[in-house]
């Protein structure tokens, strides 16, 4: 609340400070032409109040409805809107110099005769006036909107930067590439030729980690060829502890997806399935399109630790990812279903 009132006082302040400078000024046209008089001060105070308070008005309507209209829509309603308001603020002027005049009738011989039309030429002033407030304060306002937009935008990057980063250092797994280098090395005398394959798969993989950055979407068929070299690294390892079934849609390998996402997903199934039970098990990856791009891997669960909530560094940083790039249209959910967890994603085309 406190922090709501301090963002209110400029716009307090310039209120005083344009109708305030509207009365004086006015009083100093006045005098010019005819002497000082008590009544002329309570009319223009009286205008000004009128007119402040109605500027107010204009100024909650457009915070209510206006900000959410396109400017266009905003200047039509403007264009009758402003001379209903100047026309209201003179008849009410009308009615408070009555009012004064009842009160203290002597002031009445103070003022100067109205001439024919004053009313009118009163109300296209009044008028003027509303306009050009109401020029500053949309022209104010907008700007004020787009350094907010701007400033968000950046915000939004750097926090995108921010989790890339942080999806960077959760993707170079130290145990991954110690396990990977100690089998290839033992490989290397078994069988060269299939060493120096998995090298490169490695290669290529450790290529897409560090690139991640700088390629905003990939195709599900770049993604799963990443895929399948880091499962071939990963059988050095688990050997025929570890199964894969793939069952890939054709139409879906031009779909797009941010970079190792898929990766991410098949690793949080080995690490916390297939490597947490002594036989090991399969992972079977579906991947459809519907027309949105939909994945999911089932994998077994560990034979005597909780699953995994989903919590972990690596999704976590996945989640904010897709919050990122698609807002609430992608889905990340993961369920257990006959002693298998399944993840499902879908990321719209």
């Amino acid at each position: 609340m406190e922090q709501q009132r301090m963002r209110q006082w400029p716009y307090w302040l310039a209120q005083c400070a344009f109708w305030g400078g509207y009365a004086a000024l006015n009083m100093v046209f006045i005098t010019l032409y005819m002497p000082f008089q008590p009544i002329y001060l309570i009319i223009n105070l009286m205008l000004s109040a009128l007119l402040f308070g109605s500027t107010h008005g204009l100024r909650f309507l457009y915070r209510r409805y206006g900000q959410q209209w396109p400017m266009l829509r905003t200047v039509l309603h403007l264009v009758w809107l402003l001379p209903v308001t100047a026309i209201s603020v003179q008849l009410g002027l009308r009615l408070l110099i009555v009012a004064v005049l009842t009160l203290i009738p002597s002031w009445q011989q103070d003022l100067a005769p109205q001439v024919s039309g004053a009313l009118i030429g009163y109300t296209i002033n009044t008028l003027i006036m509303l306009v050009l407030w109401t020029v500053l304060y949309l022209f104010i306002s907008e700007s004020r909107r787009r350094r907010h937009a701007e400033l968000a935008y950046w915000q939004s990057q750097t926090a995108l930067r921010e989790t890339e980063l942080h999806f960077l250092r959760s993707q170079i797994n130290s145990h991954f590439l110690f396990n990977a280098l100690n089998n290839l090395r033992a490989l290397i005398r078994e069988d060269p030729e299939l060493s120096r394959q998995r090298l490169t798969q490695l290669s290529s993989l450790l290529r897409a980690i560090l690139q991640v950055d700088n390629a905003k979407l990939v195709s599900v068929d770049e993604e799963v060829s990443i895929v399948r070299g880091y499962l071939d690294l990963e059988r050095l390892q688990f050997e025929q502890r570890l199964q894969v079934q793939w069952h890939i849609d054709d139409q879906a390998l031009n779909a797009k997806l941010p970079p190792l996402l898929l990766q991410t997903l098949v690793e949080n199934a080995v690490r916390h399935g297939i490597a947490r039970r002594a036989n090991g098990g399969a992972i079977v990856i579906h991947i459809d399109r519907r027309p949105e791009l939909y994945v999911r891997i089932e994998n077994p669960l560990p034979e005597h630790e909780v699953a995994s909530d989903g919590q972990g560094i690596g999704l976590k940083n996945t989640r904010q990812r897709l919050q990122h790039l698609y807002g609430e249209r992608a889905k990340l959910n993961m369920h257990i279903e006959q002693q298998q967890m399944h993840t499902e994603l879908e990321i719209p085309q």
